[in-house]
């Protein structure tokens, strides 16, 4: 290894977004996103919806939504506007899939009640692209491997 190779190297970055359809939001989906920003910083963390209305289980467009999580205290460049809030291309094309962990926010409740990703093995058995994510941070594999 050269020194300059020491340069070149990209820190590793932690992204952590927060999907979900969010009829409506409420203090308890930002109290979500404020935990993550206390861990990941403000700087690594999104709220993904999508702009899907689809009465009655969805009856709020994209603005209003909006405007409701401006109204609980979070930043409107911290939402996205997502065709999939659990894929979110828009949000994560920007970073370098080789040296980014990906992070999928979900409530226990959420994943109990209504699963929102499935951990199978694909059918070859290999490990599908969603993955429980580990106890440190510092073991999860990039966002070209793994996403959590």
């Amino acid at each position: 290894m050269f020194v300059a190779d020491l340069f070149e190297e990209e820190q590793r970055r932690v992204v952590a977004i927060l999907p979900g359809r969010f009829h409506p939001f409420h203090k308890g989906h930002a109290s979500m996103y404020n935990a993550l920003v206390s861990q990941y910083g403000r700087d690594n963390v999104w709220i993904a919806t999508s702009n899907k209305v689809e009465l009655p289980k969805s009856p709020f467009t994209f603005s209003e939504k909006l405007q409701m999580m401006q109204l609980a205290g979070i930043p409107a460049d911290r939402v996205i506007e997502t065709k999939n809030p659990y894929a979110v291309p828009e949000l994560t094309q920007h970073f370098n899939p080789a040296s980014t962990v990906l992070i999928f926010a979900v409530s226990n409740k959420d994943m109990d009640e209504d699963p929102r990703f499935s951990f199978k093995p694909k059918k070859d058995g290999s490990a599908g692209y969603l993955q429980p994510l580990p106890a440190s941070v510092a073991d999860a594999d990039s966002m070209d491997t793994h996403g959590y």
